[in-house]
């Protein structure tokens, strides 16, 4: 199977709603409420980051004989 294959599967695009969803959920909040807790404004941001990081993951394709 290769990446684009995987991404078509009904699974995966389950799981990547779900994350973008995540995503969606953070950035509403550290809207809301920015600026009044420095530290959940961070733990937010790296959640967002981290997040995004997956739902924009490459893999080169490889073939082994």
């Amino acid at each position: 199977m290769n990446l684009k294959e995987w991404k078509e599967l009904k699974e995966t695009q389950e799981v990547m709603f779900e994350i973008q969803r995540r995503i969606d959920d953070c950035t509403e909040q550290l809207v809301a409420s920015a600026g009044i807790d420095p530290r959940r404004d961070s733990y937010l941001a790296g959640v967002v980051a981290a997040l995004r990081d997956v739902t924009e993951i490459t893999i080169e394709e490889t073939h082994v004989n």
